[in-house]
């Protein structure tokens, strides 16, 4: 079996645990972004969306031609995309924390969480 020790300048032990802090530090963010858009559009009522809607209509139609019914759908697509983001970050900081730890521990198994999500969330 061939065992790869160095990966460019560093080894590929001290790449992963940087690749796995990176990728554990984005997820977090990314899961904040979109838990304070799900939270929002659920706490938020009708007329707060429409101020909402009526505040950034009036701020690009001084830069660009775009009606209330495009910013309308901006923001619902906005929230439909923001539910499988929020599942998906969930999935990359587990599977960032097995990367980390396995690294850490010397367990290879823990590294199949990483080799399932990160090409899904590639993709996605």
């Amino acid at each position: 079996m061939v065992v790869m020790e160095k990966c460019c300048c560093c080894s590929v032990r001290t790449a992963c645990l940087i690749f796995g802090g990176f990728a554990l530090l984005g997820s977090l963010l990314q899961l904040s972004k979109d838990g304070k858009e799900v939270a929002k559009n659920f706490s938020s009522s009708e007329y707060q969306r429409e101020v909402e809607v009526d505040a950034s209509f009036n701020e690009l139609s001084q830069v660009m031609d775009v009606d209330k019914e495009e910013i309308k759908t901006f923001f619902k697509i906005n929230f439909y995309l923001a539910i499988p983001d929020f599942i998906l970050c969930l999935s990359m900081i587990i599977a960032a924390g097995c990367l980390i730890y396995g690294v850490r521990s010397k367990k290879e198994n823990f590294l199949i969480p990483v080799m399932v999500v990160f090409p899904l969330d590639l993709f996605v």
